[in-house]
């Protein structure tokens, strides 16, 4: 979430190859340094389908840097009609149940209990596969990071309960195969990082309170707000980001806000500890608000401030106010974003940096092309 000291641009390409039945998929790539992420997969109403996704992906950087990687994935889906799948980690269980508990109570109005365990009864799993192989080519290390990876999800989400719905999901990672490459976890310093350590991990563990314009989420959760750029889910890794939080959102004619009370971060490098916390937790808010001057259009201004508490957080603890443009033309989706990074919280560092991009993602079936341009400040190497 911190800026370093950089300019970049990117050129970068991939093709899905769709070879399940009856499957509209939409795919994306984030400008994020070694990041392509499925932005967004609709399934059709049918039970028992199958999903596969083969993603040959090489993503460059100037130098004596590349990495490349190769992704297969494959899921089931019950038949509970249109489901999303969005790739996207944070403390305890303990902290999931008493927000669970807490928002449970604040809740305006409750399901009889009837009508929730015919809600749990009625809800559907689902269960994905996921194998990637990724090479690291990287200067300063005498070999190259070969790792061969897989991660398997268990999704369920119940019925809606009134007003209520409750969603489970988990993940475990582990490696097949080829070890050759430094997880943050196994010790192998000698080689470049690829950060995915082996493992078993709660991804989602959350109760949904949604009644027309009001959604209210509390638990273990996905949160990606724009190009997640500064709060998302780095769901290119196999262990994905998550959020223990509790989330406002409300949807209004033409103008949107959130707000959301984030209590720990479930990051890419647990389930334990490793070179990096496998969490980091504290007191954060994030918010955002978002409106739509005019069709295929939206403008949004945020601001997070990341209090973090624990292991190495503190330095990483900072604030940032910005703002987004997003538009699609044609065969043209344009992303502009403007921002100020500053410390926060028990930061010791002090430094206050600026950070823009402009990103351009042309869809030129069957492929697609994007083009960014991303500044990233370090108030003359204070921090970076």
């Amino acid at each position: 979430m911190r800026p370093a000291g950089s300019q970049r641009v990117s050129v970068r390409w991939f093709r899905a190859y769709d070879i399940g039945p009856e499957v509209g998929q939409k795919l994306g790539t984030v400008d994020r340094p070694f990041v392509r992420e499925v932005e967004d997969a609709q399934f059709s109403e049918r039970a028992g389908l199958f999903w596969h996704e083969w993603s040959p992906a090489k993503l460059l950087l100037g130098g004596d840097n590349s990495r490349w990687s190769f992704d297969y994935n494959t899921a089931w889906i019950g038949s509970d009609g249109p489901r999303r799948t969005k790739e996207t980690n944070a403390v305890t269980r303990y902290a999931i149940a008493a927000l669970v508990v807490a928002a449970l109570v604040a809740l305006p109005s409750r399901p009889a209990s009837a009508d929730l365990r015919q809600a749990i009864a009625d809800g559907k799993a689902s269960l994905g596969f996921r194998y990637r192989f990724e090479e690291v080519d990287q200067a300063y290390f005498g070999k190259d990071a070969k790792a061969s990876t897989a991660r398997a999800r268990m999704t369920w989400n119940s019925a809606a309960a009134g007003a209520v719905t409750l969603g489970v999901e988990a993940d475990y990672a582990l490696t097949l195969g080829l070890d050759s490459f430094n997880s943050t976890t196994n010790g192998r310093t000698q080689y470049p990082v690829v950060a995915d350590p082996e493992g078993f991990d709660l991804n989602q563990a959350f109760v949904k309170y949604a009644d027309g314009p009001l959604t209210v989420t509390a638990g273990r959760q996905r949160i990606n707000h724009g190009t997640q750029r500064m709060v998302g889910g780095v769901a290119f890794r196999q262990n994905e980001q998550t959020y223990d939080a509790i989330r406002v959102e409300r949807d209004g004619e033409g103008l949107a806000w959130e707000y959301t009370y984030l209590h720990n971060v479930n990051r890419i490098f647990g389930p334990s500890d490793g070179v990096q916390p496998g969490d980091w937790y504290g007191n954060s808010h994030l918010f955002r608000a978002t409106a739509d001057p005019a069709d295929n259009h939206a403008i949004s201004a945020f601001a997070y401030l990341l209090d973090f508490q624990n292991a190495n957080g503190p330095q990483f603890s900072n604030a940032t106010y910005g703002v987004e443009y997003q538009a699609s033309v044609d065969v043209l989706n344009l992303h502009a974003s403007v921002a100020r990074q500053s410390d926060w919280g028990d930061n010791s560092l002090a430094f206050d940096v600026f950070f823009y991009s402009l990103q351009g993602d042309f869809a030129l079936d069957p492929f697609s092309l994007t083009l960014g341009l991303q500044h990233l400040g370090s108030d003359d190497g204070a921090v970076g």
